[in-house]
């Protein structure tokens, strides 16, 4: 309508452009006329137009209001429609959620309930794989469900009623299995068992664990079969296998307790196997009355075993001593089995037990030291054995060791002055029990090796000291030394025994020292060596002499090992002596004139004229200089020493004494002011050259 409105107008206003053209060539009245006529005519046709314009708006509105009034009602309707919507989607999210809890509560349902199959399986069926599976699900759905109430403060009846059947069917699957464990008890007492019945026994054990009264009667039920089983082994085994070994009380006490120890440690891997999953103290518990229980039938065997030992045979302290080993590696080995890693032995599955059992400190700790001394009883028992055992070796070395005294102070000292056949008999007896001894301990059993060796060579010491007093010759000292190497020759070839080695050695050498002592005085005397430093004293009066030192038990253990013969001289120690008788002498003649000096020369001497001195020197002294080390090997019986390092020790040492006292005559000699013209022609032989001769 608009558009057609519009090009009318353009129209009339074209037209007026036209006419208005036009007016201009015409007259100006005609002019104006004519402008009237066409305003009127375009008033007129403005009019007219306006009038249909108007009836077509008119409609128009008409036609506006009626889409008005339909849009309205159009809208009223979809207005309408959303609310059914609406009602429909809410009814629709309600269906849907009911229908979500519906699905949710079976599942619920059939999470935690059991169906009618599973039931009769708890209730009356068969105890197997299936009714493990089947109780595993009762007890984990009632501590779930449990735990839900508990957390989410969710106290619906329903749940409680689920709550109490769950307990009900976990009650009455509780007292079954535990009536099954019982039953199966006894297929592993009669051997039946085998790794499928174990592994269901394992899962059953493991299921009551959280019922502690229900499991420990039924471990208590198994310890006792396997008590029972094991004793009746045990005296099938005594009858038909041990008691043939009865003559031979070592390897009858090794087969009850290999018999023992083989046992328990197939108990210990059964009860592992099967309790896996509790606390090892727990188990130890077990296993230790088991071991308890069958160890107490071998205890009153193993001490009639002791008792019954004879001590009039030779070798019952080495029976005694090898049972007593034997008792110590089973001791430490069942401690280790069993005993090592038991703390306290309170059930650490009784939790309730527990609680009522926490009191103070000091009242805990003394029950719990109470409680180990019961529980170690089997290790008490060994002990026990074992100190019987101890005391039965302790007397028959005593017994041997006061025999073996007696012996050695009736008989007379041999004449070859070797070791009596009894001493060797009890050192050899000694080399077998240290042997014993270096094969079962190390050096932390020093009480042990103390006691013995104390018991042994404690009398041979004070024996020996108490002949070299009651007979004191140069045999007796032989004969000593003689002892004391074949005592410190047992025990040097044992590192454990270095101390005693040290008081042997001690002594041997003392012994030793006065024995060269005595012989390098004889030898001095033998030879006239002697009478001359006498002489040589008294004429340079009082001097001091360099000692050497003196042995020492450093010094002795050098001299058992190696051939080092350095020691202090003979000649020097008689010198120094002989000097001491001429002091008073000396001190009388201080105050004489220097005439009397020539008087005092060396060779104004009776003996120690030139003369004198070359018979002696030509004659006598290098006549035997030549036999000398031969003599000196032989000297009164110094070739009855038992041991060459310690004869060639006595030979060194008595050939350096004549060699340092005829250096000392030969320096004397060879002095100007001693008074020889010609002192090369009475010692010829210089002491170095003399040395040789002596070998040294």
């Amino acid at each position: 309508m608009d558009q057609l409105l519009a090009k009318k107008i353009q129209s009339l206003h074209q037209i007026c452009q036209d006419e208005q053209l036009s007016l201009i060539h015409l007259h100006p009245q005609m002019k104006s006329h004519l402008q009237l006529k066409q305003l009127e005519m375009n008033k007129n046709y403005i009019l007219n137009s306006y009038q249909s314009i108007h009836e077509q708006l008119n409609t128009l509105d008409q036609q506006v209001k009626d889409l008005q009034t339909i849009l309205n009602e159009m809208k009223n309707n979809i207005n309408l429609k959303n609310k059914y919507k609406n009602e429909m989607i809410e009814l629709f999210n309600n269906y849907q959620l009911t229908k979500n809890r519906n699905t949710e509560l079976t599942k619920f349902l059939n999470k935690y309930l059991l169906n009618e199959e599973e039931k009769l399986i708890i209730l009356n069926g068969k105890i197997n794989e299936l009714f493990f599976k089947t109780f595993k699900k009762v007890h984990d759905n009632h501590l779930q469900l449990t735990d839900i109430i508990r957390l989410n403060n969710n106290y619906s009846k329903s749940l409680f009623e689920i709550l109490e059947i769950l307990s009900n069917l976990r009650s009455i699957g509780y007292e079954r299995l535990t009536r099954w464990i019982q039953d199966q008890c006894k297929l592993l007492n009669n051997n039946l068992s085998n790794d499928f019945v174990e592994m269901e026994l394992r899962i059953a054990l493991h299921l009551l664990i959280e019922r502690p009264i229900l499991l420990n009667t039924c471990l208590k039920e198994i310890t006792n079969y396997r008590i029972l089983n094991l004793k009746n082994k045990f005296y099938f085994t005594l009858t038909n296998q041990i008691e043939i070994l009865a003559h031979d009380s070592i390897k009858y006490i090794s087969e009850l307790f290999t018999f023992l120890h083989t046992n328990i440690c197939n108990e210990k891997e059964l009860f592992y196997h099967l309790l896996s999953n509790l606390n090892n103290n727990f188990i130890n518990l077990k296993l230790i009355e088991i071991f308890e229980n069958i160890l107490n039938q071998m205890v009153w065997r193993i001490e009639q075993v002791i008792l019954n030992l004879d001590l009039s045979i030779n070798d019952i302290d080495v029976i005694a001593f090898k049972i007593y080993n034997l008792l110590s590696i089973y001791y430490y080995t069942f401690d280790k089995l069993l005993y090592q890693d038991l703390s306290s032995i309170n059930n650490s599955i009784n939790k309730e037990e527990e609680e009522e059992q926490v009191k103070e400190q000091d009242e805990k700790n003394k029950q719990l030291e109470e409680e180990d001394d019961d529980n170690c009883k089997g290790l008490k028992d060994i002990k026990s054995l074992q100190t019987l055992a101890f005391n039965k070796f302790i007397d028959k070395l005593t017994s041997d060791i006061q025999q073996c005294m007696e012996q050695l102070n009736i008989i007379e000292v041999p004449i070859d002055l070797l070791p009596p056949n009894e001493l060797k008999l009890l050192l050899l007896h000694l080399n077998e029990i240290l042997n014993l001894y270096n094969n079962e301990y190390s050096n932390d059993n020093d009480d042990i090796l103390k006691c013995i060796l104390n018991i042994y060579i404690d009398p041979l010491i004070n024996f020996l000291n108490q002949l070299n007093l009651e007979k004191n010759n140069n045999d007796i000292s032989i004969y000593i030394i003689n002892c004391y190497f074949l005592i410190y020759n047992t025990l040097s070839a044992f590192q454990f025994t270095n101390n005693k080695c040290e008081v042997i050695s001690t002594n041997m050498e003392k012994h030793l020292e006065l024995f060269t002592q005595e012989q390098s005085k004889l030898i001095l005397i033998e030879t006239g060596l002697q009478d001359k430093l006498k002489i040589l004293s008294s004429h340079i009066g009082p001097t001091t002499t360099n000692h050497s030192p003196s042995l020492t038990t450093a010094a002795t253990s050098n001299t058992l090992n190696t051939e080092t013969t350095t020691t202090k001289t003979t000649s020097e120690v008689t010198i120094s002596g002989e000097s001491g008788e001429r002091e008073g002498d000396e001190k009388k003649g201080e105050g004489n004139d220097s005439n009397n000096e020539k008087k005092n020369l060396l060779s104004n001497y009776e003996g120690m004229d030139e003369q004198s001195l070359k018979n002696y020197f030509h004659n006598n002294f290098y006549n035997k200089l030549f036999s000398l080390g031969s003599i000196i090997l032989t000297f009164h019986n110094s070739d009855r020493l038992l041991s060459t390092r310690l004869k060639t020790y006595t030979k060194n040492r008595i050939a350096s004494d004549i060699y340092l006292a005829y250096k000392q005559i030969y320096n004397a000699i060879v002095d100007i002011n001693s008074g020889y013209s010609n002192p090369k022609e009475i010692v010829y032989h210089d002491p170095e050259q003399v040395k040789t001769l002596l070998d040294l």
